[in-house]
């Protein structure tokens, strides 16, 4: 009986025992992945505005008066204008380092302002309103055109600017 007792007591202790030490067996538990940032991609409105554009190029077509590059018929004092569109909505124009013409003021200012889905600026400015349609804003370069009509002819102009 002894035996039987001794026997249960083992069997009583292995069980604490096992139940202890299980118990206090955690599995290794991971840090939680921290949860992603998501920074939302800039708007339109962000790439465009609080910087200098310069224009780069700008084309014709069709062809006027034999011409389709008109950036090449620009003078040195043309090319080095500066573009500059801020908020709210002011929109501004710089002769750059070079005047063509030392009476024209340094700097005008008119406004801007994006149609409802922001693929049409609308510029005015000394009287003259103007509509381009963007064909690419990434915030460093900006395409866009616009049609004029002269003599019945419909003429796509298309300009690109870079951020300086």
């Amino acid at each position: 009986m002894d035996t039987l007792k001794t026997f249960k007591t083992l069997s009583l202790g292995l069980l604490i025992g096992s139940t202890l030490f299980l118990s206090n067996c955690k599995k290794d538990e991971k840090d939680p992945e921290p949860t992603p940032v998501v920074t939302p991609a800039p708007t339109n409105t962000e790439k465009l505005t609080g910087k200098n554009f310069k224009l780069t190029a700008l084309t014709v077509d069709p062809a006027l008066l034999g011409v389709t590059d008109f950036y090449s018929q620009y003078d040195d004092c043309q090319k080095d204008d500066l573009y500059r569109f801020d908020t709210p909505n002011i929109y501004k124009e710089d002769e750059g380092a070079t005047k063509c013409n030392t009476n024209d003021a340094q700097t005008k200012t008119g406004t801007w302002a994006w149609n409802t889905d922001e693929t049409i600026i609308t510029t005015s400015l000394g009287g003259e309103t103007i509509s381009y349609t963007v064909l690419s804003n990434d915030g460093t370069t900006l395409k866009v055109k616009h049609t004029e009509q002269l003599g019945g002819i419909n003429y796509v102009v298309t300009g690109i600017f870079v951020k300086q």
